[in-house]
């Protein structure tokens, strides 16, 4: 009896072949799937558009406010709205 269960043991059935399996199948594409380096691209990429953004904002406002002062009539320090219904 006792030899029935000792050739059940899980760890002969079960981890030990899907360890060996593991071994010599997925680890070596671990290197191969690794997306380590494009995701640093990537995050790198995006910590630097809120700096980005707040120089191409700069300059936006910069063209507008030339624009305003640039209008026949208009003050840059001033401005006017009206509406008529």
């Amino acid at each position: 009896m006792k030899a029935v269960v000792e050739t059940l043991d899980p760890e002969l059935l079960i981890i030990q072949p899907l360890e060996d399996t593991y071994k010599e199948q997925v680890l070596p594409l671990v290197d191969v799937l690794d997306i380590g380096d494009v995701l640093q691209v990537l995050l790198d990429r995006l910590d630097s558009l809120p700096d980005e953004l707040k120089e191409e904002l700069q300059r936006v406002d910069t063209a507008y406010q030339d624009m305003l002062a640039a209008a026949p009539g208009s003050s840059p320090a001033s401005a006017s709205v009206g509406v008529s219904v």
